[in-house]
């Protein structure tokens, strides 16, 4: 049996809050002015592909960017698929069941108005899979909305306005206990949980709390940052026979994944794949590398969720192939989550500590730090001189940081001077409260 959300705890039901009403579903292209669209954050077209695209264009009247609806709605349409086909590759066995960290890039990105809208589109279709959903707004008394796990294992969570040291904690009660509700069952196993958490803003640096957060969930999940693309003054419908067309070809996407065929890769799409291993393998440094590392199964998950959810007219019993173009969609989805990554994380590191020290050099800029002021003066002698050359190695070894030794009249000095600087991305104006000051100011008459 499900949890219900009198059976989570009360720092988690908390940090979860209710669902913004919807203000606008429909179809045709969105009315008013573009604005709020992050730069150099552009989802390429080729991942707009077979339901995904045309869910987005379904749902082109939203406010909320094209890029955070698609990849929402491809987390929500594979967990809507289903667990039971799965892709095999040597050991590790790829499922449709996708995370992902939707953190706003301005203060009104419209991601819960969106969802509302993405739900009344896809819910039709299956509607016991819909109960199973678990959403923040369900209640103490809501004990009807556990959805049916002896039925149905699977589950899509939607935690809202994850903050701090709370994330961790949402994500792992909501996701291990409805797991293990599930496979008490004897029908679920991890592939049939999926999960989309809302974040707060991630700009600037990040406390150590929700580092600590961001690294037990990003490894798993994919980057996006949403935006307010559009204004849309009134909402629109959706246009009745492109619906009713969708949720046919989601309806037949479902029953070819309940058969749980084998999914094979196709010959051209192998070659491609080994010959961008290497490339999704290598590591990256800092945060960004750590949320990033598992590039290589995230393509293969995200190629066969395009692969489920292609229009097909073939019969339903047809196995299903990986293609090139599920792998180019893929590789896009993936390149989108590393541009998100870095545009939010910047050049911060996953190690507090280095953290700390990598900060204290970037003021030092063109002096350098010595290893007498990080012991003295930013560690305050809580850290040994040796832990102190393990934290400055690191950042050596990811070539964000350069060792210089000057000369003196005793022995030689060691200093750590920053490389290639990355300016951190600053915190958005707009989210940022006004001090005291500033709103005195603002009152106060101009003088001409």
């Amino acid at each position: 049996m499900i949890p219900s959300a009198s059976a989570l705890s009360r720092t988690t039901r908390k940090a979860l809050t209710q669902l913004s009403p919807g203000n606008g579903d429909g179809s045709g292209k969105p009315k008013g002015e573009e604005k709020d669209t992050p730069k150099n954050l552009v989802l390429a077209e080729v991942a707009f592909h077979g339901l995904v695209g045309e869910l987005v264009r379904l749902t082109d009247a939203e406010e909320l960017n094209r890029e955070a609806r698609a990849i929402t709605g491809l987390v929500t349409m594979g967990n809507l698929v289903g667990g039971k086909t799965v892709l095999r590759v040597g050991s590790v066995v790829c499922s449709t069941s996708l995370f992902a960290m939707v953190s706003p890039a301005t203060r009104k990105a419209r991601f819960n108005t969106y969802f509302w809208s993405l739900m009344d589109l896809v819910a039709p279709v299956d509607p016991l899979w819909a109960e199973g959903c678990v959403k923040s707004e369900r209640t103490e008394e809501d004990e009807d909305a556990q959805g049916h796990p002896d039925k149905d294992p699977r589950c899509l969570v939607v935690a809202q306005h994850c903050r701090g040291e709370l994330l961790t904690e949402t994500v792992k009660e909501f996701t291990g206990e409805l797991w293990e509700a599930r496979r008490s069952t004897g029908q679920a196993q991890p592939q049939h949980v999926s999960l989309i958490v809302h974040l707060p803003s991630l700009a600037g640096v990040l406390s150590s709390d929700l580092r600590e957060s961001v690294l037990a969930v990003g490894p798993y999940a994919l980057q996006v940052r949403a935006s307010r693309a559009a204004t849309v003054p009134l909402p629109g419908v959706p246009d009745g026979k492109a619906l009713a067309e969708f949720r046919t070809h989601l309806r037949l996407a479902r029953a070819r994944a309940e058969k749980g065929l084998t999914v094979k890769i196709e010959e051209e799409a192998g070659t491609i794949w080994a010959e961008g291993y290497k490339a999704l393998s290598a590591p990256q440094p800092g945060l960004v590398g750590q949320v990033s590392r598992y590039g290589e199964a995230m393509v293969l998950r995200l190629a066969l969720a395009y692969c489920l959810l292609e229009p097909f007219t073939s019969a339903v019993d047809t196995a299903p192939v990986i293609l090139p173009s599920h792998l180019a969609s893929a590789r896009a989805v993936w390149d989108y989550s590393q541009a998100c990554a870095r545009a939010v994380f910047g050049n911060q590191r996953a190690d507090p500590l280095e953290q700390q020290l990598l900060e204290a050099i970037e003021i030092e800029e063109a002096d350098g730090l010595s290893k007498t002021d990080a012991y003295r003066k930013v560690f305050a002698g809580r850290l040994s001189a040796e832990q102190i050359d393990h934290l400055a190695a690191a950042l050596v070894e990811d070539g964000v940081v350069m060792t210089e030794q000057r000369v003196t009249k005793g022995r030689p000095k060691t200093l750590w001077k920053r490389v290639g600087l990355v300016p951190t991305p600053p915190p958005d104006p707009s989210q940022v409260e006004p001090s005291d000051g500033a709103k005195e100011h603002a009152k106060e008459p101009v003088q001409s």
